[in-house]
């Protein structure tokens, strides 16, 4: 497993690097970054760094290259994903320095501090990596990287314009037809964590929550990989 995570590290370290460098770039060379918006592109790119990472695997054929190594199936998965979590949270922290970098050098940002760093937005931000690699990994291990990489853009990309879709449409427009199920499920289940991530209990369940969601995809990452055949 750990094997798995040294050679991810060794390959796609200036990928982070290059990230972290436009991070700090933007954040002290743009007029308009306030730390709120340092925090949401800095959140932006720990989501974006892994997806970068596989698209270099994709392209390296990783997976074909690691699985010729003395490791079974199931480390393989644990150690891609943990590997995954690590540039995630990498990025992550590296966000954080800045804003407490930018706050001490500009006092006047340090007003929005307190809000960023609350519990429920450190939990909340990181629904966002665990649901890219509950979708991501559960293709990647049935079929291959390529497939993976493709339903996951196109998820994206049509998620993306949906937001832009209901962004410019009115509301006479919306009143004749209501949201299919799935997506009036989504909506309400997005909502309601929204809404109980203000008390005690609802941190304790989506703190709950994400570990078995994590825990559910590594698992069942592991049973569709140990039926899947790797193309040479």
């Amino acid at each position: 497993m750990l094997t798995i995570i040294k050679k991810d590290w060794q390959t796609s370290w200036h990928i982070i690097i290059g990230i972290a460098v436009y991070l700090f770039l933007i954040s002290f060379l743009g007029s308009d970054m306030n730390i709120r918006s340092l925090a949401v592109l800095g959140l932006i790119c720990s989501g974006i760094l892994p997806l970068l990472i596989w698209v270099k695997e994709l392209k390296c054929r990783g997976r074909v290259l690691t699985c010729s190594l003395p490791v079974d199936r199931n480390t393989f998965v644990q150690g891609s994903f943990l590997s995954s979590w690590t540039f995630s949270f990498s990025m992550f922290l590296i966000a954080i320095l800045l804003i407490l970098v930018k706050s001490l050098i500009f006092p006047a940002e340090s007003a929005h501090l307190r809000e960023i760093l609350e519990l429920k937005v450190l939990i909340l931000s990181l629904w966002i990596p665990t649901g890219m690699f509950l979708l991501f990994f559960t293709l990647y291990s049935w079929k291959n990287a390529g497939f993976a990489m493709i339903t996951f853009l196109i998820v994206f990309l049509t998620g993306i314009c949906s937001i832009i879709v209901n962004q410019i449409a009115t509301e006479d427009t919306l009143a004749c037809c209501e949201d299919p199920f799935l997506i009036a499920f989504l909506k309400s289940s997005v909502m309601f964590i929204f809404s109980h991530h203000g008390t005690g209990i609802g941190l304790v369940i989506s703190i709950v929550l994400l570990v078995l969601v994590n825990i559910w995809t590594v698992k069942f990452s592991e049973f569709l990989f140990a039926r899947n055949e790797i193309a040479n």
